[in-house]
């Protein structure tokens, strides 16, 4: 089988695009309208669980407009949306400090308290095992944990090296703690770890990832099949890190001139990552590389088909990796378009199930491990969570 990009057959239901699509608990596809909005769309697929032939309708509406949020799907399925570095109809650049949580079950929102800060804006936010929510600050070291039982916020840990959470790119690992490559504090990094309620040092990463000149930007970041985590830097650097040892290397280099200054990326089931990048800061065109963990290369896997599409700064494109092993990227215009991945899972990656118990009223609960996959699934940076 060889790797194919295909355009979704059926119109999308607004001419603008979309921007962050999340995965909902059901399979659905929930897509927010691209730019500052506060129009969302679903789309389901078909009975045999074809994304390529689905179909589209409307869902409830925000209250805000906001583009560049804090989002997850929590366990309920309820889907929480923090902030925005635009909001309002006029799109304000004002780092806004409200929420809202989407409940599919009533199709329909409801305020949170806001963030504890008077700002919250883009920073990145993180679902930890415990169901709590880890969100950052963009002004200072402090962070915060949202309990979506008790609809409460409340203080955690301080960040190390007087490191603020801007333009970080969060990612989970298994052991639950939250791991990110320290942004306004080159070459450190931490990691948040629940139980302890704080942020111990992850060590040195042997290469800058970022600077002033590149607008302190990130690119995305994984959780690999080995267990090790690769990030992608703004500038053409990547780096790996490895928990056991809680030690980071060099990563492969992109070609000079590359980076990825806020990109999408996605971890496919054959255990590579697909990712963007551009000519920094946000010049067109968008270029797709391919990590291989066990070659350890970067590829040029730009398809020739996505030309028009990709002639644009990497931010604007999103990805999200669906339940039959296939990835669908948007790049705000109006088609949107699945990758169909060549190779082949490691069957040792497969969910295990360990328990079916049937709660009355056609409602089943099913428990065991790696449910979700081997990662997070798509990765940004702090504008986008998928």
């Amino acid at each position: 089988m060889f790797a194919s990009w295909v355009q979704l057959a059926n119109p999308l239901p607004t001419p603008n695009g979309f921007g962050t699509m999340m995965l909902l608990n059901d399979g659905t596809v929930m897509a927010q309208e691209s730019n500052v909005s506060k129009k969302f769309f679903k789309l389901t697929p078909d009975s045999t669980g074809n994304y390529h032939s689905g179909t589209w309708s409307n869902m409830a509406s925000m209250s805000l407009e906001r583009l560049y949020t804090g989002s997850n799907v929590l366990p309920s399925g309820k889907v929480f949306v923090l902030g925005g570095e635009y909001t309002g109809p006029g799109g304000t650049n004002n780092w806004i400090n409200s929420g809202e949580i989407y409940d599919p079950s009533t199709n329909s929102w409801s305020a949170i308290p806001n963030f504890p800060q008077s700002q919250f804006g883009d920073d990145p936010t993180v679902l930890l095992p415990n169901g709590k929510i880890l969100a950052g600050y963009l002004s200072g070291t402090q962070t915060y944990l949202y309990d979506p039982l008790s609809n409460s916020w409340a203080a955690t840990g301080n960040k190390l090296h007087g490191d603020r959470s801007d333009e970080e790119t969060w990612v989970l690992l298994p052991d639950g703690s939250v791991l990110t490559a320290d942004v306004f504090a080159d070459n450190r990094s931490q990691r948040y770890v629940p139980s302890l309620g704080r942020w111990i040092d992850a060590g040195i990463v042997p290469v800058i990832l970022t600077s002033d000149a590149l607008g302190r930007e990130m690119g995305p970041a994984t959780l690999l099949p080995d267990g090790r985590v690769l990030q992608i830097g703004a500038n053409n650097n990547s780096a790996i890190y490895t928990p056991s040892t809680n030690s980071w290397v060099a990563g492969p280099s992109l070609p000079a001139g590359l980076g990825a200054d806020d990109a999408p990326g996605a971890m496919l089931p054959n255990g590579h990552f697909i990712f963007a990048v551009d000519t920094p800061l946000f010049n067109s065109p968008t270029k797709l590389f391919d990590f291989d963990p066990v070659a350890n290369t970067f590829t040029d896997v730009t398809p020739a088909a996505l030309a028009s599409d990709l002639n644009q700064p990497a931010f604007i494109s999103r990805m999200l990796v669906l339940p039959n092993g296939n990835m669908l990227m948007t790049t705000a215009s109006n088609r949107l378009w699945e990758y169909i991945p060549d190779g082949a899972p490691n069957p040792a990656w497969a969910p295990t199930i360990s328990n079916i118990v049937y709660n009355g009223a056609s409602i089943y609960t099913l428990t065991g491990t790696q449910l979700n996959g081997i990662s997070e699934g798509a990765s940004y940076g702090d504008d986008a969570e998928m």
